[in-house]
This record gives C-alpha cells, structure tokens and sequence, in this order.
C-alpha cells in the first residue's frame, strides 16, 4: 500500500507542481508558485520514500527506510527554519505586493490635479472658518475616471 501511494505520489506531484508554478507565473500569484514548488518537494519527499521502501522490501536493507526517514525530517526541519526566518515562501507574498503595486503606479497614468484658485481677500495661511466654500465645485460629471 505504501509502495503504490509512493509511486502515485512521484508520477502526480511533479506534474501537479510544475502546472501550478506555470499558472501562478501567468496569474503572478506568489501562493501558488509557493504551492507547485511544495507538491515538487512532496515529489522529491515519496522518491525518498519509495526508496527506502523499496530497499526494505526487495533487499531487506531494514535500516534504509528509517534512514531515509531521517533524511526526510532533516528536510522538514530545515524549510521550517527558513520559513521561520522569513527565507522562504512566507516573506514572498509581502514582497510580491509590493512589486505589483509599483509596477501598477508606474503603469497608471497621473491624472492632473486641479488646485482652486485663490479667494480674493483671503490670507495665505490662515483659514477664514469658510473651508467647504474655498473647494472647487464640481458635478459628477467632472470627476477624474478614477473616483467613479
């Protein structure tokens, strides 16, 4: 049973994988590239497995299967430290929203602010207690595309 899981597991994981690092290429989706390059380590993890299974079973090397264990947890141990000190996938999402949103302030276009012209009599610096008549009236119509 654990020969046939590890072997579905090694033919479906890295087909799986490298379809969700392409999707999440085209959807720049730093969770899902994270995903496919787990399902590949999970590929990598059951050849392991199907190893030391395999060993057992055919050559009774009995210490191979908990070797490769040994390995194994040796791997899960070192992505949890790198994930804890923020090498791994947990610092990419904050890293990838910050790349979008400066690629999208570059991309949009700057749209022109209108300053309101100064009121007559009125001081610079000082409020005349009148804030709501300094503003620009303007109807729906007039506003940029952006706040509709």
């Amino acid at each position: 049973m654990g020969i046939g899981l590890a072997i579905s597991s090694l033919v479906a994981m890295p087909l799986l994988g490298v379809a969700k690092k392409r999707i999440g290429a085209r959807l720049g989706s730093v969770a899902t590239r994270g995903e496919g390059a787990q399902n590949l380590l999970c590929a990598y993890m059951a050849g392991a497995l199907l190893f030391g299974l395999l060993g057992n079973a055919l050559f009774g090397a009995w210490w191979l299967d908990p070797t490769v264990a040994l390995v194994i947890a040796a791997l899960a141990v070192r992505e949890g430290i790198g994930a804890w000190r923020g090498m791994g996938a947990a610092s990419s999402p904050a890293r990838a929203w910050r790349q979008r949103a400066r690629a999208a302030a570059r991309a949009a276009p700057a749209v022109p602010r209108r300053s309101p012209a100064p009121r007559q009599g009125s001081q610079p610096g000082r409020s005349s207690g009148r804030f709501l008549a300094s503003l620009p009236s303007r109807s729906p119509v007039d506003w940029p595309t952006s706040i509709k």
